[in-house]
């Protein structure tokens, strides 16, 4: 399991196109990636729920990815936040 830390960038925080990024990129890979912001975990494949999570800029998202290539699948996770939020 990796687990790391990303402090939302984007004035507009989560909104549409970079919730849809990080749906589809989550959905494309097979480690298990989840997203917790503030009390609230939700399943990274999840549009809705991410969605939901409501994360402002300046909040602070926590990631996990579990399972085959996690490490690889990390780092271009962090990328995919980086370029969209």
């Amino acid at each position: 399991m990796v687990e790391f830390a990303y402090v939302i960038q984007g004035h507009a925080g989560l909104h549409a196109r970079p919730v849809a990024m990080i749906c589809s990129f989550a959905r494309t890979h097979e480690p298990a990636i989840t997203l917790t912001c503030g009390n609230q975990t939700v399943a990274g494949d999840d549009i809705m729920g991410v969605m939901g999570l409501n994360g402002c800029q300046g909040d602070e998202l926590r990631v996990t990815v579990d399972g085959p290539n996690e490490v690889a699948v990390a780092r271009d996770f962090r990328q995919v936040l980086e370029e969209n939020l």
